[in-house]
This record gives structure tokens, sequence and C-alpha cells, in this order.
């Protein structure tokens, strides 16, 4: 196998992983030849989940008992939509980039917690024409050529 289909096939057979907290900005990116395949996305927040997103002004925050001073760590929320937002937003595109927020999600599904988005996707590779069609492009401006060489002979 050579080192450009090695390196490709390589590429299309790994899961990326992605996540930002509210405000962060995530980025999505194949590499050449290939276009993202969003897999999994959710927006919101699982309980408990201390460490993946801290409030804001946090110095500290491994050092804070999290149960105390966050009222939200035991709540799950979740957005429904967030896998068809970021379909939306990177399906068969190269890269894309969003904000995580809930104006991107289409609304706020735990008011007050601060919020995550996770999303899981693969690189495809480019599907390019079927060889039906380029041979019937290929036929067809045979065609136009006997035409334009005012061959009375050319069938259509």
């Amino acid at each position: 196998m050579n080192t450009l289909g090695g390196t490709l096939l390589s590429g299309t057979l790994r899961t990326y992983q992605k996540a930002g907290c509210d405000g962060e900005y995530v980025i999505l990116r194949c590499p050449t030849g290939t276009t993202i395949s969003v897999q999994l996305a959710q927006y919101g927040k699982t309980a408990p989940s201390p460490t993946l997103c801290h409030s804001p002004g946090s110095i500290h925050p491994e050092l804070v008992d999290s149960s105390i001073t966050d009222p939200y760590n035991n709540i799950t929320c979740l957005m429904p939509s967030a896998i068809q937002t970021v379909v939306g937003l990177c399906q068969k595109k190269t890269s894309c980039k969003f904000q995580t927020s809930p104006r991107t999600f289409g609304g706020d599904p735990c008011p007050g917690a601060r919020k995550y988005m996770e999303t899981v996707y693969k690189c495809r590779p480019i599907q390019h024409q079927p060889l039906s069609d380029i041979s019937r492009v290929m036929c067809f401006s045979e065609v136009i050529r006997h035409l334009i060489n005012n061959e009375s002979d050319a069938e259509i």
C-alpha cells in the first residue's frame, strides 16, 4: 500500500473527539481528501461533571468540593437536538468551527448551569462521481464534437 493511501485509510478509520465549555470555540478538522461524518454530539451537562467545565473565576477548582459550590452538580440536562445542530454545521465539510453556547444549539437545557458540548466524528473519503456518470459525459462530448464538425452521420 502506498504512503498516501495508507495515511488516508488510517485517517478515515480513526475516531476523533472534541469538547468545549460554554463560550469556547470547537474546531473539527479532517485530513485532506476526507470530510467530517458526525457520529455523536451532545450539549448540556451530565451529573456529576465537576472537572470538565469549572465555574468562571475558579482559581483552584480541584481544591473545592464542587457539590457545595455548584448547585447544578447532580443535574443532568442535555439538548436533544445537539446532533442535528452539529450535523448541519459540519457534516461533509473538511473542517468547521462553532461556539459552544445556547445560541448555537437553539436553547438552554439547564439555565444557570455551566454546560459543555462533546462530539465524536470520523473522517470519510470524499466520494466522487460514479464512473458511469463520467463515461456519459465523455460520450456526450464526442457527440458534440461530431455536431460541431458537421458530421451528418452522428446519432444522438
